[in-house]
């Protein structure tokens, strides 16, 4: 589509208004970047895709100092009984990991802690 729009002062700028159409059909908003190319006589306005992220790119970045070491888990979430998997959950979901006297006992001061808080 094309459309005729008027160059207007903006403060100490030049801009143009987007009608509603090109909006629309561009899925343009506030906030998004355009390119402008001079091209003789024309402007050519193209818009910049937000967050194109290119996996070719982004592994030509990964270097010796910022590469994570791999973890090697024991066994499968999946292998685990159903009694083991809640226990797993409830730790995750609690607290830090730590053993189960441990963890009892911080489970009991923090009910402790919130019935304290709550008078």
């Amino acid at each position: 589509m094309e459309a005729k729009v008027k160059i207007q002062k903006w403060g100490n700028d030049l801009g143009i208004s987007f009608p509603m159409v090109i909006v629309n059909e561009l899925s343009l908003r506030e906030g998004l970047y355009v390119n402008v190319q001079n091209n003789g006589n024309e402007a050519i306005i193209k818009l910049i895709k937000p967050n194109s992220y290119n996996l070719t790119d982004m592994l030509k970045e990964i270097t010796e100092n910022n590469v994570h070491h791999s973890i090697e888990w024991e066994q499968s979430l999946y292998d685990k009984t159903e009694e083991e998997k809640e226990r797993f959950r409830k730790l995750l979901l609690s607290g830090p990991v730590m053993e189960d006297e441990q963890y009892q006992e911080y489970t009991e001061r923090r009910y402790r802690y919130k019935t304290w808080n709550k008078k």
